[in-house]
């Protein structure tokens, strides 16, 4: 019996049978366990010491970003990785499966949030702020290392006056149509919006930045903006 180890870029790491014993207790691992799952996620490039927390899947609600057909779960092990870079939350997940063969449907995907925001108030269109506090544009914004989609966005900000607020996802400094919206009459000033891979999909290379469009006589500001990719 040989046990299958499958990370975010589909590298498979073969490890003996029986390598660690766990734990579980409401999603949380081990010492043994965290301390394998560390190592085995380092090898692979993310440093130990930007890890957040590790906690196992519950395989009776998956998330969508891990797809498993035809296996049985009581020989797969799913874990969530939760680290930072840059300022960028990321998370990665870490499937092990024992069998004696390999599952080809055995797959992860790498979830990026990329954080926009802008300090002030402002009443004319402009594109928010980097982490880093640099205004993204149409070539100044998140550079892409690798293809994949846009899968989600959420906002808050202060809006006084009356109208509305586009929060618009830019591609190479084009709009994907992919947006929150947010009203001056709303109670509370957050919107959040998910689509589905391959809707709007990017290259390595692209530039990801976020433009606030208002419409009306609005004045905005104190934006924090957070887009979620997939690849």
């Amino acid at each position: 019996m040989k046990k299958e180890v499958f990370l975010v870029l589909g590298v498979i790491f073969l490890i003996t049978a029986g390598a660690f014993a766990e734990t579980i207790s409401d999603g949380a691992v081990s010492k043994e366990v965290e301390d394998y799952i560390k190592a085995f996620v380092s090898s692979d490039g993310i440093n130990s010491e930007n890890i957040k927390g590790i906690k196992k899947i519950d395989q009776s609600n998956l998330p969508p970003e891990v797809e498993i057909k035809k296996i049985d779960k009581n020989k797969v092990g799913i874990y969530e990785v939760n680290y930072s870079e840059e300022n960028v939350s990321k998370k990665v997940f870490v499937v092990t499966y024992s069998s004696d063969e390999l599952a080809k449907e055995i797959g992860t995907k790498n979830i990026q949030n990329y954080n926009f925001g802008y300090v002030g108030k402002i009443k004319k269109p402009d594109y928010l702020n980097s982490a880093g506090g640099v205004k993204t544009g149409k070539d100044a914004g998140y550079v892409m290392i690798r293809e994949g989609s846009i899968t989600g966005i959420s906002t808050s900000l202060e809006i006084s006056g009356s109208g509305k607020l586009y929060v618009k996802v830019y591609k190479n400094g084009e709009d994907t149509g992919f947006a929150n919206v947010v009203s001056s009459s709303d109670v509370r000033k957050i919107d959040y919006d998910l689509q589905s891979e391959e809707v709007v999909t990017f290259e390595a290379g692209d530039v990801l930045s976020v433009y606030v469009e208002p419409i009306g006589e609005v004045t905005w500001g104190e934006v924090t903006t957070i887009v979620e990719v997939i690849n």
